[in-house]
């Protein structure tokens, strides 16, 4: 581990976006081919192979690297944040933003058009529904071992709230593609890249943004891991499953402005919650240790 660690230890950040990309992206080219990545279309035992690794990408980079980085120390930190849920309860309401967003927008197209009509309405398998939102709950607790657990806060460090929010929300965002496209891609070029470019990179980058910001104050995993969760599976649920790619990117374009509008509106507020500078200063020596960094 030694000799590893000290060929690469000055580039932290860069062996996990190669190791996270390199895992999920070789899997889905193995598991789908590149005839299934032009057809677009991918059938059910395929897509779930292709969630595993999506799973397993951010997820095994995090852990394996922050133990390669920081030894058992790095990895008690890092159970520490995990399990860190003792907080205002003011912290937890941001788990409303995205959900209620979203309702708000698919509300007021149903009332327009019935095909909008969300999935738990629309689904007449209800139990399919309910098993979906809790395996996307358990996926995103999972993906965020990396995203949140390794790659946050020493991109923070670096880049800061906006920039952090800009580049991880980005990154993330372009992470699915190959998902996607092994998925949706039949659905034609223009909608395609017009949805991909609303929903899994300006979204994401605006549900980053809340996710830093919250993580910036309270350094908790924990409610990174909650937070994605409260995205991804509500979503899921008021996604219209009869809708088409044109009114989907009505959908997903209104849903993304009024959540940018809400989360800027929110992390714009300040808060005495903790001193960033502070924080940032006694992070390392926290990831290390496994110490909380001191708080105003």
């Amino acid at each position: 581990m030694n000799r590893i660690s000290s060929t690469i230890r000055g580039y932290p950040l860069l062996c996990y976006f190669i190791l996270a990309y390199g895992i999920t992206w070789t899997g889905i080219v193995l598991i789908v081919g590149v005839d299934g990545l032009r057809s677009g279309g991918l059938e059910l035992s395929g897509g779930l192979l292709v969630w595993v690794l999506m799973l397993c990408g951010p997820s095994v980079s995090g852990l394996l690297l922050t133990w390669i980085f920081e030894g058992k120390a790095g990895l008690r930190a890092f159970r520490e944040r995990m399990f860190r849920w003792r907080l205002p309860l003011r912290w937890y309401a941001s788990l409303l933003v995205a959900p209620v967003t979203c309702a708000l927008i698919v509300g007021v197209l149903w009332s327009y058009s019935s095909d909008f009509a969300p999935m738990f309405f629309a689904e007449p398998n209800k139990t399919f529904v309910v098993i979906m939102f809790f395996i996307l709950v358990f996926g995103a607790f999972v993906e965020e071992l990396g995203w949140t657990g390794f790659a946050t806060p020493r991109m923070h460090l670096v880049y800061g709230l906006a920039g952090t929010s800009l580049l991880l929300g980005f990154l993330h965002g372009t992470w699915h593609f190959l998902a996607d496209f092994s998925g949706r891609g039949d659905s034609g070029a223009v909608l395609f890249s017009a949805n991909f470019i609303v929903f899994w990179i300006g979204a994401l980058i605006v549900l980053r943004l809340l996710m830093v910001w919250v993580y910036q104050h309270t350094e908790s995993l924990l409610l990174g891991q909650l937070l994605h969760a409260s995205y991804t599976a509500p979503l899921f649920v008021l996604t219209p499953p009869d809708a088409s790619a044109a009114q989907l990117l009505l959908l997903w374009t209104s849903f993304s402005v009024l959540f940018a509008i809400a989360t800027l509106a929110i992390t714009s507020g300040r808060t005495t919650a903790s001193t960033e500078a502070e924080s940032i200063r006694s992070l390392p020596e926290a990831l290390s240790s496994g110490r909380r960094p001191r708080t105003s």
